[in-house]
């Protein structure tokens, strides 16, 4: 959340609640996290979190894009919601909610252009993170912790992945994530155990390969490459595909009935 600066004299602005975007990326196997530099009101010259206020003609996820698209320019990046911050005295002037959101992406996709209320838009570590304002570093502890949790229980971050990626990338992002190394022939048992990984006879070895693609034009490729083994029920939706050598990962959004 930025401060309200000129924005508080708008009645269209809701002077309680408030939006935060936590975009988090991988430099090098480092997990990095996007920061503001806010040039105006109680945050000018600080930095933060990629926040704003909610209009009362808006909804609180479109309030999320369009706050994002005011501070980096960027309007095409998925946004998941993630949890509420309350706490009474979380912002100095009054009572203030946010709710926070993240997202997962590849930073060299983007370039930022800064506006709004922000001068400045860098990629951060995550663990070497200036003095966030208000409770900005709360939030992304507390999505650190989350994604923890999360990684060990189903595959997430393939949109940290480049087009091209090997299972040592692969590896890196969990270790980002999870802020630990890993032994490498125990990872790859378990990613294998997830049962995801699918002998495609590929001519390339060792590289794995990543294609988007709507369903209805893609399903012809799923079908000559998944076994009858695995059981698949879609939704209209987009599809990754994960190649390595022999081997094809299918990741869908909106896929129910996975095994």
């Amino acid at each position: 959340m930025d401060n309200k600066s000129n924005e508080s004299s708008k009645p269209h602005v809701i002077d309680s609640l408030s939006v935060d975007n936590v975009v988090l990326g991988i430099e090098n196997g480092r997990l990095m996290v996007l920061a503001a530099k806010y040039n105006t009101g109680l945050a000018q010259g600080q930095w933060g979190l990629l926040g704003g206020w909610v209009s009362y003609d808006e909804s609180i996820d479109d309030a999320a894009k369009r706050i994002l698209k005011m501070i980096t320019g960027v309007d095409d990046m998925y946004l998941e919601q993630f949890r509420a911050f309350g706490e009474v005295k979380r912002y100095p002037a009054e009572r203030v909610v946010t709710i926070a959101y993240y997202a997962l992406v590849r930073p060299d996709l983007y370039k930022m252009m800064p506006g709004g209320t922000a001068s400045h838009v860098e990629w951060r570590d995550v663990h070497k993170l200036p003095n966030l304002i208000y409770d900005h570093g709360d939030i992304v502890k507390a999505l650190l912790s989350h994604l923890k949790n999360k990684v060990r229980h189903e595959p997430i971050g393939f949109n940290l992945l480049p087009e091209k990626f090997t299972l040592l990338q692969l590896q890196e992002v969990y270790e980002a994530i999870l802020d630990v190394k890993l032994d490498k022939p125990n990872f790859r048992r378990k990613i294998l155990k997830m049962n995801l990984l699918i002998d495609c006879e590929e001519k390339q070895q060792g590289v794995c390969t990543v294609r988007r693609a709507y369903i209805d034009s893609i399903w012809w490729c799923i079908k000559s490459c998944v076994s009858t083994d695995l059981t698949l029920s879609f939704n209209r939706g987009q599809i990754a595909l994960f190649g390595s050598g022999f081997t094809i990962f299918v990741i869908a959004r909106n896929l129910h009935g996975m095994r």
